[in-house]
């Protein structure tokens, strides 16, 4: 009776006898002592899951130990060092830390060359049905420029991420198309991400406070920010706190709901105060100059949005205000998402917790505003950048 074959030796016979073109099915599997039938069960579960190579726990192999000598013991050791090479290569591709674009070929020969610090280079070819000619060529080749191109690429993706760790790979995608030109994919750059175990770091603490404010204002807005459809139509405001020189300040900015754009930003030195605020209102008061239009602003029920001396400025101005409820934060999440990202982005890329006056911290500001309305992406607009964005609405190239 002749001994059963594992799944590597299978899987070695169905290639082979792909090669063979001119060899009739029947007289190939007698020669290789292999039934018609049992033989073309095989090759159906290898059309089923070829990927896998026929790879599975070999309970198949009829190895009587005690009848054979050094030498079978030494090829059913790299019979089952292959099949564990397989099986890692199986999981390392499910997992990204490979290239799926890799050939079998390929994937073959490195195979070979992990084997061969253990095993003789023959043995390891024959048993495998590759060509040691080949092997030793593909040794010596040089690098493919599809494989210099990819290294080039990692090393960019690499960069920016270490540049701006605390965004994903979408994320990253898009800066590189926006930002350097370069077309990449999503897929791409997730692929990358798990070939360096790189991942986005995060300093993100959510904290609910609420607000014991009077209701000045009615909510005009409620969940409708979805139907904004032109820029500076809704605008909203929030403060975010930032604790750097040794105490804290506080950050109040203006958002176009629309673009997602800051249009407006301050800082105050002492928590309450409400110069910033007014500061800020009176810098988006010049940009609606001439706007023929009524704006609405939004904002939270805090003590100075809510008070008579910051709505007494847009009393005669053709914008319509309107407040969040009390307590409930989830009424400005334009304001509540971008706050948090760009606290993130403050404290992990730009670095803000190393400033030292005054000075560092307006130049810090001034550099991260540029950089969020002209070169990040923005995931609620597609990816795009919100300077970009506008630009394109004016064009007519966004639909209406």
């Amino acid at each position: 009776m002749a001994r059963h074959l594992n799944s590597s030796e299978k899987d070695l016979l169905i290639r082979k006898f792909g090669k063979c073109n001119s060899v009739k099915f029947g007289d190939f599997s007698s020669t290789d002592g292999a039934a018609d039938s049992t033989f073309r069960r095989w090759q159906k579960l290898y059309e089923k899951r070829g990927a896998e190579r026929l790879v599975r726990i070999s309970s198949d192999i009829g190895f009587k130990y005690s009848d054979c000598d050094s030498g079978d013991y030494k090829r059913e050791i790299l019979r089952l060092r292959i099949e564990n090479e397989y099986l890692k290569s199986m999981i390392a591709r499910e997992y990204g830390t490979i290239d799926e674009a890799v050939s079998s070929r390929d994937e073959d020969f490195r195979i070979v060359n992990i084997l061969s610090v253990d095993f003789p280079v023959r043995d390891i070819c024959t048993l495998m049905g590759v060509s040691r000619s080949g092997y030793y060529k593909w040794l010596g080749r040089e690098p493919s420029e599809r494989e210099i191109n990819r290294l080039a690429m990692m090393d960019v993706i690499e960069r920016v991420h270490a540049e701006h760790p605390t965004h994903g790979y979408r994320w990253v995608s898009a800066y590189i198309r926006l930002n350097m030109g370069i077309k990449v994919s999503d897929s791409f750059v997730y692929k990358c991400f798990r070939m360096l175990g790189i991942k986005s770091r995060t300093k993100h603490k959510v904290k609910i406070t609420t607000s014991k404010a009077k209701e000045n204002f009615p909510n005009l807005v409620f969940s409708a920010w979805k139907m904004v459809d032109k820029p500076r139509s809704v605008i909203v405001s929030d403060m975010t706190p930032l604790d750097i020189l040794a105490s804290r300040v506080e950050l109040t900015m203006y958002f176009d709901v629309f673009t997602k754009e800051i249009l407006a930003w301050r800082v105050g030195e002492r928590r309450g105060k409400r110069k910033h605020y007014i500061e800020g209102l009176r810098d988006i008061l010049m940009l609606l100059d001439g706007k023929t239009e009524p704006t609405v602003l939004h904002t939270d029920r805090g003590n100075v949005y809510s008070s008579v001396a910051y709505n007494k400025l847009i009393r005669d101005k053709l914008i319509v205000r309107s407040m969040s409820r009390a307590g409930k934060p989830t009424d400005n999440p334009v304001s509540e998402a971008l706050n948090g990202w760009i606290k993130e982005e403050l404290y992990t890329d730009f670095r803000i917790d190393r400033c030292r006056s005054r000075k560092d911290l307006n130049e810090i500001l001034e550099r991260y505003v540029h950089f969020y309305n002209e070169e990040r992406p923005c995931y609620a607009i597609g990816y795009d950048t919100p300077s970009n964005y506008k630009k394109r609405y004016y064009k007519g190239e966004l639909e209406r």
